[in-house]
């Protein structure tokens, strides 16, 4: 599995419309839009998960493609060490 970052989104982007864009390359297991929390536009950013090989072919299509008049940015999102859990002074 294989997070991506999309940028520079256009505030006009809705879900259904993401999904239908990136499930052309494969099946998208989780999509997170960013949305102002009034009037549910979108702000910018979404967070895409699709198998490796998926999500490479959407990364390739879709980095530097138009979409709503915006450019899109489209990178795989770095992993992040897992967390240690905290210890406690006592």
């Amino acid at each position: 599995m294989l997070k991506m970052t999309v940028g520079n989104l256009s505030p006009q982007a809705r879900e259904p419309e993401l999904r239908a864009l990136f499930a052309v390359h494969g099946t998208v297991r989780c999509l997170k839009m960013a949305a102002n929390l009034f009037t549910g536009a979108c702000l910018g950013v979404v967070c895409v998960e699709m198998d490796d090989a998926e999500a490479h072919a959407a990364i390739t299509a879709l980095n530097g493609s138009k979409f709503l008049g915006q450019t899109l940015k489209v990178r795989e999102q770095p992993s992040r060490p897992p967390r240690q859990p905290e210890q406690s002074s006592h």
